[in-house]
C-alpha cells in the first residue's frame, strides 16, 4: 500500500507546477506561514546573501494560480514599503 502512495505522490509532483520566489529574509515567516496555511510543496535551492534573499521553489497546482500572485503581491509590497522608508530617510 506505501508503494501505491509514494508512486502517486511521484506522479502529483510531476504534474504539478513550480514557481521559484526570490523572499526577502525580513519576510520568510509571513511567506512561510501562507505555504504552510496552504501546504504548498516546497523546496530552499539557495540564498543571494548580498541582497538577504532565500530562494524557493513552491509547487502548486492549476487551481492555485492566484495563490502564487498572492506570494508574489508579498514581496512586492515589501519592497515598495521598504524603498517608502528608505525615501523617508
Amino acid at each position: 500500500m506505501a508503494e501505491g502512495l509514494s508512486f502517486y505522490k511521484n506522479l502529483k509532483q510531476l504534474i504539478m507546477r513550480w514557481r521559484t520566489f526570490m523572499v526577502p529574509v525580513d519576510l520568510m515567516i509571513e511567506f512561510a506561514g501562507v505555504i504552510e496555511e496552504n501546504a504548498l510543496e516546497n523546496t530552499i535551492d539557495g540564498a543571494n546573501s548580498d541582497d538577504d534573499e532565500i530562494e524557493l521553489q513552491i509547487g502548486y497546482e492549476a487551481e492555485q494560480k492566484k495563490l502564487m500572485h498572492k506570494l508574489q503581491d508579498l514581496i512586492e509590497d515589501y519592497y515598495d514599503e521598504n524603498e517608502e522608508n528608505d525615501d523617508d530617510d
